[in-house]
């Protein structure tokens, strides 16, 4: 089982200092969110939306992962704690490949390239490159799975399934979602005595007892936050983030090794049945709203999906590609099953097999989602003055609010801002600006006029109010503005310093 260790060491080995993969919204998101665990709360932050902090919970689909980090950050710096902690769920990948190709009765050489084949599966590397390292918890769900479908009678395995099933949860929302539609598709397909009904029912209790708490104090702070259904909301996200039918098959990152997916041909009996019709209604949502072949719509069809999005807490629910994730254990279980049956028949032969489906991974790998390039993040750099730090111009929540949270892991001081999308959010720039008209104006994109004079009375202010440095970001305003905003404060405030190449002022100096 060592060797599941050995693609993650690569990995890590590869990325070396820098984040594993290129730099996102989504990596920037989960570095932070890490990089603020050693400044309180894990779930929670006073370091955005200052003064009054927001609430991560409903933000993040899954935790699992920042959880890790918290811990890891204590001896690494956050892009290092963030890579160990996806190298830790690759190792799971490969543990939960090969449980869940033993549990489909496949031999341990066969289950080991199972395990192996997760590792390298297109589905897992598309969002570890992409920072959304809660999605490549897929073998999470495949012990979850395996130990679902081997218990049969009470016993030490009852408390295996029910802590495998509550990891889920903690490693993903959307995971567990799956994970209840697969199991309800499992059901059929096991043979039903008095013993596993009550084995079943007892790891049902323990996945209550150990995550309870969690979903109920999960739903609550996100239910504040959300609406009880977003469907009519997310309707026009769900395109982008849905699988184009003759795209994906052809040259898409999200599907497996095209000759893994051929393999699912040899697999036989109920079970298999059952999870086909499972796989398949997977695949319907995975479409999303708008099914297509080369682009989304040109089937002229409606997708099953949008049924989904009638549902309570299934509205929330925005990226169907990500119920693939159902077709990727399925194919690597069928890859397995497919090595012990040319093994039977052909001997030797199966290592060739073996040998092709993982240079088939390596490849599409190589030519579908390696990354170009890795984030190397600077070291801190001090800010003179003490407070919060006012990046300006001022954005609302959102994805321009970027770069002042990513420039916040240099400066490590509080910021008004955060870039999630507002309606998760609140925001603090309106409340931190209230009765200051001045600064409005200046803090303004488009370049309203200021008065000088009274705008230094309200820097005074504005200081009082706890904010301790200025950094203007010239670049940000339209037009020629952001230099006419950079000689209106050093009139005001005197000759600004420089930090990260962008001129700063330091506010507690200020006199009456």
């Amino acid at each position: 089982m060592a060797l599941f260790a050995l693609i993650p060491t690569l990995v890590m080995i590869q990325a070396g200092p820098g984040s594993i993969g290129p730099i996102s919204l989504d990596l920037t998101g989960h570095v932070w969110t890490v990089w603020n665990t050693q400044f309180g709360s894990v779930t929670s932050s006073q370091m955005v939306a200052w003064p009054d902090g927001v609430d991560l919970m409903p933000i993040l689909g899954g935790w699992l992962d920042i959880f890790l980090g918290s811990i890891f950050v204590r001896f690494m710096s956050p892009i290092l704690a963030f890579n160990l902690a996806c190298a830790v769920f690759l190792c799971v990948g490969g543990w939960g490949g090969y449980a869940l190709a033993r549990a489909a009765k496949a031999s341990p050489a066969a289950a080991m390239l199972a395990g192996i084949l997760l590792q390298l599966d297109g589905f897992l590397w598309h969002h570890m490159l992409g920072g959304r390292s809660e999605q490549l918890g897929a073998g999470f769900v495949a012990l979850a799975l395996a130990a679902a479908w081997k218990l049969q009678k009470p016993g030490w395995g009852v408390l295996w399934t029910g802590i495998a099933g509550a990891l889920v949860v903690f490693v993903s929302w959307e995971h567990a979602m799956f994970l209840a539609g697969a199991l309800v598709f499992l059901l059929p397909a096991v043979r039903w005595t008095r013993e596993r009904v009550k084995a079943w029912a007892m790891a049902a209790g323990v996945c209550l007892v150990a995550v309870g708490p969690w979903a109920a104090m999960f739903m609550v702070r996100t239910l504040e936050v959300r609406q009880l259904a977003e469907g009519v909301g997310m309707m026009d996200v769900a395109p982008n983030h849905s699988i184009v039918t003759g795209w994906w098959l052809m040259y898409g990152d999200l599907r497996p090794s095209l000759l893994c997916l051929l393999c699912l041909g040899f697999l036989r009996g109920r079970a298999w049945a059952v999870a086909g019709a499972g796989l398949l209604f997977s695949f319907l949502l995975a479409v999303g709203p708008s099914p297509g072949w080369m682009q989304p719509g040109d089937l002229g069809i409606p997708g099953l999906w949008a049924a989904l999005q009638g549902l309570p807490v299934f509205g929330w629910f925005h990226t169907p590609d990500r119920l693939l994730v159902g077709l990727n254990l399925a194919a690597v279980c069928g890859a397995a099953v497919a090595f012990d049956t040319v093994g039977r028949r052909f001997g030797r032969l199966k290592w060739a097999l073996g040998l092709a489906l993982v240079v088939s991974a390596m490849v599409h790998i190589t030519r579908s989602v390696h990354p170009k390039g890795h984030w190397l993040q600077p070291e801190p750099m001090e800010l003179p003055g003490e407070g919060a730090v006012l990046d300006v111009p001022a954005f609302p929540p959102g994805l321009q609010a970027g770069p002042y949270q990513f420039s916040q892991m240099l400066h490590q001081r509080p910021i008004p801002y955060h870039m999630t999308a507002s309606y998760l959010t609140h925001d603090a720039i309106g409340g931190l600006l209230e009765g200051l008209p001045q600064m409005q104006a200046f803090v303004d994109a488009g370049g309203r006029p200021v008065d000088e004079d009274a705008l230094k009375d309200e820097l005074l202010e504005l200081n009082e109010r706890g904010v301790g440095t200025i950094v203007l970001h010239p670049g940000a305003y339209r037009g020629s503005t952001g230099p006419k905003r950079q000689k209106l404060l050093t009139a005001t405030l005197g000759k600004p310093d420089k930090w990260n190449n962008r001129p700063i002022w330091d506010l507690s100096g200020l006199e009456d």
